[in-house]
């Protein structure tokens, strides 16, 4: 327990104040690019250097052309000195196949000054502009890429196949080559036009129901089909537009949940067939990840999956995930790329494109661009429990009476002056990007008349430039923000206040969204770009209280999974042991019902940094012995995990089991009986291991046996409900 920590101050020392890696960079767009006519809808981008390729379509009720129902547009836009993606001309237009009764059977790519629009266009840059460039084959299939001075179109009928085209020194885009894959099962069809497909310099790659075939060039015209991979498909994706990706060894599929994009790599040169091995899933710790169709990318050691089954929940509707290679061949997560204007529900990353380092992606009927900095590393999490008995890295307002106290179990950071402003900031401190979440506990308020708060501020530039959040004993939460000494307010909400309560407070900087949470749920945001740096700090006004565990993070609070078990429960969980049915108990639980035993329930992917939270009751305990229910962070295996558990012996215990033995690490003292519910969180953050019941910290350590993993709910000999279960990324 944290008293035991208290006492012990060597001990302490190495647990109060500390930094851990941060998770990937949120990055808003910089540039939003709209087609020059509403009609048409967006399906398809391309980008390359400073050109970019909107393909849209459009519903066609024109009497004169009665069979006529749709037709599309290819609409290009240059990147200005400016950073502006003007329209610069429709690079082309045709009616849409009436044959065809989906725009999955339309793409386009642009690399290298070389445009190709499906069904059968090709443009080139000149000097003079674009120009459209003769072409002759048969491909007019759902996909195409431009390769170095080639074109690659997927092409069907009787099999997945694609048609190779070179340009001729005739000045004629020529079909070479044609690959043939994997023969359609159900028999020829004329409007099937095949699956996904890329190439690099020297090698082909064509997707297929459950396999992947890949062909490499020996730069004499040779093309031999050099391997075939067994993977799983998207569920519904045998016959629609997939995505695939090839560059160099690696390889990247769609997936779907719980695994995310696949990554293969070659080995031995792909000289025969097998030399497959999957090396990776690029994910982004969602359990829902990428949609069948969503786009996908891979270039310049750049990967970008589009994610628009809306996985993270607290940043917007839908993100693109960008993932780059290290010198180790793994690929890390280093970005997560969303729009600013996100609204609830739309859809992002349906087409993704790469070119170096500029992002193209598709969100409603807009193409978002993005520039990635070439540095994408992540200022360190700051975390600070002050049980070292010492503020040393905090600057104080002055007139404020800060110090470190004991408060309750533990010591806190407290302000005990009521007379006026008082507030102090972390020191060392000047992001960009940045959240401070803090356990907050008003004392006292001032008897005098007016209104009285406390909160945290973020994006501090100086005394009288910063965001902040206030919650007053009016029984409000608001968000503002103070320029040159002005105060504007954001947002408000209602919120009863009361005295001696402790509040979860939390204010985010992220881009240009400004968000206040309490005890974990947003309850105020704003959009506005007036303070874009600064440090972060805890502030009051004519209020005494207490401030504990506080963190300081450059991400948003990011959702990894979310449920109140109302609806039937498909999600992807694994049952280790025990019984998990889904019942009423009041409302709709997921109770594990054996108690015989170990039971153990997980989902999720693997990540570091996991708060779980869930409402928990014991409806019955199996007679003699302990017995305890509880959650589980990064969770490895069946013999490797931490979990936190309250015990019908009346205690809670934070505990980690490494190779199948248990290792106590912290005890704290509870009532403990069935029919009562509990609300249970355990933090893994960094090296931080902290458990809270009924939102009080009472246990605590630090570890780092297990480093990621996923999450879940446990239990033993102990028959027991859950409900409303959370976890967040801080």
């Amino acid at each position: 327990m944290k008293t035991t920590r208290a006492v012990c101050a060597a001990l302490a020392a190495t647990l109060v104040s500390y930094s851990i890696l941060a998770g990937p960079r949120v990055l808003e767009e910089h540039a939003r690019v709209a087609l020059p006519d509403p009609s048409y809808t967006l399906i398809r981008v391309t980008v390359d250097g400073s050109s970019l390729l909107a393909l849209g379509i459009r519903e066609v009720n024109d009497p004169d052309r009665p069979t006529v129902s749709a037709e599309w547009g290819a609409f290009l836009f240059e990147r200005a000195s400016n950073g502006s993606w003007p329209f610069v001309r429709e690079l082309a237009h045709a009616e849409l196949d009436p044959t065809l009764d989906t725009n999955d059977y339309m793409s386009v790519s642009m690399r290298n000054g070389v445009a190709a629009i499906m069904p059968g266009f090709v443009f080139e840059k000149t000097s003079t502009g674009w120009v459209r460039s003769p072409y002759t084959g048969g491909a007019d299939g759902v996909d195409v890429k431009v390769g170095p001075g080639m074109i690659l179109a997927s092409a069907g009928y009787c099999g997945y196949d694609a048609v190779l085209h070179q340009k001729l020194a005739t000045g004629v885009w020529t079909e070479t080559r044609r690959f043939l894959g994997q023969p359609k099962a159900d028999g020829c069809d004329s409007e099937f036009r095949g699956a996904a497909v890329d190439l690099t310099s020297n090698r082909v790659i064509v997707d297929a129901p459950g396999e992947v075939h890949i062909w490499q060039g020996s730069g004499s015209g040779q093309w031999d089909n050099v391997a075939t991979a067994i993977v799983p498909k998207p569920v519904g994706a045998v016959d629609s537009r997939g995505a695939v990706a090839i560059e160099g060894d690696d390889v990247v599929l769609s997936g779907t949940p719980p695994t995310g994009s696949a990554l293969l790599r070659g080995s031995g040169g792909w000289h025969s067939a097998g030399h497959f091995w999957r090396a990776d899933s690029l994910t982004a710790g969602s359990t829902e990840g990428p949609a069948p169709g969503a786009g996908l990318e891979l270039r310049n050691g750049l990967a970008a999956v589009g994610y628009f089954n809306d996985p993270f929940r607290g940043l917007s509707s839908g993100t693109t995930s960008v993932f780059q290679r290290d010198t180790d061949g793994h690929y890390a997560h280093v970005a997560q790329l969303v729009a600013s204007n996100a609204t609830s529900g739309s859809l992002f990353g349906r087409d993704v494109d790469l070119s170096g380092r500029r992002v193209a992606v598709i969100s409603s009927n807009s193409a978002y661009v993005y520039d990635l900095p070439t540095d994408l590393s992540q200022p360190q999490i700051v975390q600070d429990n002050f049980e070292d008995g010492n503020s040393a890295e905090w600057t104080a307002l002055a007139g404020s009476t800060f110090s470190v106290v004991p408060s309750g179990t533990s010591l806190a950071y407290r302000q005990s002056s009521i007379a006026g402003d008082a507030a102090a900031t972390r020191t060392g401190i000047d992001w960009t990007h940045q959240a401070i979440e803090a356990i907050v506990t008003p004392r006292t308020f001032s008897s005098t008349t007016g209104e009285k708060w406390f909160g945290l501020t973020v994006r501090q530039s100086n005394p009288s430039n910063y965001y902040y959040v206030t919650v007053r004993n009016t029984n409000v939460v608001q968000l503002r923000k103070l320029q040159n000494g002005v105060i504007t307010i954001l947002a408000s909400a209602t919120m009863p206040v009361t005295l001696g309560t402790s509040y979860r407070l939390r204010l985010e900087a992220v881009g240009t969204w400004i968000r206040g949470y309490v005890d974990g749920k947003r309850v105020v945001e704003a959009r506005d770009t007036l303070h874009t740096h600064g440090t972060a700090g805890v502030r009051m006004y004519k209020t005494a209280a207490d401030f504990d565990d506080v963190m300081i993070t450059p991400n948003p609070q990011i959702t990894l999974y979310g449920t109140d078990f109302e609806a039937p429960n498909d999600d992807p969980w694994t049952y280790h042991q025990g019984t998990w049915p889904q019942v009423s108990d009041g409302t709709q639980v997921l109770r594990q019902t054996s108690l015989t035993g170990d039971a153990r329930a997980t989902i999720g992917l693997p990540t570091d940094d996991q708060v779980i939270q869930v409402r928990a009751k014991a409806n019955t305990f199996a007679a003699g012995g302990e017995r305890w229910f509880g959650v589980m962070s990064r969770f490895r295996d069946e013999q490797n995990f931490y979990y936190l558990t309250v015990r019908n012996t009346n205690q809670v215990s934070l505990r980690k089991l490494v190779g199948g033995t248990i290792f106590v690490l912290d005890t704290a003292t509870l009532p403990v009986s069935t029919g009562n519910w509990y609300s249970l969180r355990l933090e893994t953050i960094g090296n931080a291991l902290r458990g809270y019941v009924n939102g009080r910290l009472l246990v605590d350590a630090t570890d780092t046996t297990h480093t990621t993993g996923t999450y879940g709910l446990a239990t033993f000999k102990t028959n027991t409900s859950f409900d409303d279960l959370s976890v967040t990324q801080p």
